[in-house]
């Protein structure tokens, strides 16, 4: 289910999307997609903020996602 909404939402909302959006909105869209989908994101969410975070973890030695 999970991979589902993420797959829509990459489809719907392309890069090009996102570059023109300013730090409010991509926050205010980050908050609405947490909101409707608070139980398939938030742990996912989570894990990813908390390696961010981590400047030793895998994900800040790549430059963008690899998915």
């Amino acid at each position: 289910m999970v991979d589902q909404v993420w797959f829509i939402v990459a489809v719907f909302v392309c890069v090009e999307t996102l570059q023109q959006m300013s730090r409010e909105q991509l926050q205010k869209l980050t908050q609405y997609m947490i909101a409707a989908h608070h139980t398939d994101v938030l742990p996912t969410a989570q894990r990813l903020a908390d390696d961010i975070l981590n400047a030793h973890s895998d994900i800040n030695s790549l430059p963008g996602c690899l998915v």
